[in-house]
């Protein structure tokens, strides 16, 4: 037989108590002082199902939320946006990598075969400039960012070279892009 609590039974301490505990039982939350464990972190969604479809909630290419708003608000410093771009897209980053070293110079061969951090040729420069909003100067280095990751996002690779046994990584015969350096990535 159960005894009862010194000072008397209190229902309103008790049900307070019993809608804490079931409460917490019901978010998941971890006792207290505990660490977190995977079992209360969410995993990533790729995709969402829409009646009888699914829609992506993200391309292989394209760059997270905060990546692309950052850029198109260009509200960050070079050097964080940088490190943004290294853990959210680690092959832009390593593209751009072997492309210029993340330096904003032109092409060994000169400016019309490559210019600024994503080398982006002219012709590219101007395709890419009559899909969005960009200003005129390649060796701007957030614009030429921007202009990096519309083809990246909506061609793919294919901007930076072939790998080698493909023809179109060859012009008049002689080997073109950096797909060498991070086509293996």
């Amino acid at each position: 037989m159960l005894e009862p609590l010194e000072g008397g039974f209190n229902m309103k301490k008790a049900s307070i108590l019993i809608s804490a505990v079931l409460f917490v039982a019901a978010m998941g939350i971890p006792a207290a002082g505990s660490a977190p464990t995977s079992e209360y972190i969410e995993e990533p969604v790729m995709a969402t199902v829409q009646g009888n479809s699914i829609q992506a909630i993200s391309s292989v290419y394209f760059p997270s939320p905060q990546v692309y708003g950052v850029l198109m608000s260009q509200e960050m410093e070079f050097e964080e946006l940088k490190a943004l771009i290294k853990e959210e897209k680690p092959l832009l980053y390593r593209i751009i990598e072997c492309e210029s070293g993340w330096r904003n110079v032109c092409n060994a061969q000169g400016c019309g075969r490559g210019m600024g951090l994503a080398q982006i040729t002219p012709e590219t420069w101007d395709y890419v400039a009559a899909k969005i909003s960009i200003g005129d100067e390649p060796m701007n280095e957030l614009d030429n960012l921007k202009v990096a990751l519309w083809p990246f996002n909506n061609e793919g690779i294919q901007h930076w070279g072939y790998p080698p046994d493909d023809a179109r990584g060859y012009v008049n015969g002689e080997r073109w892009g950096t797909w060498d350096c991070w086509g293996n990535y």
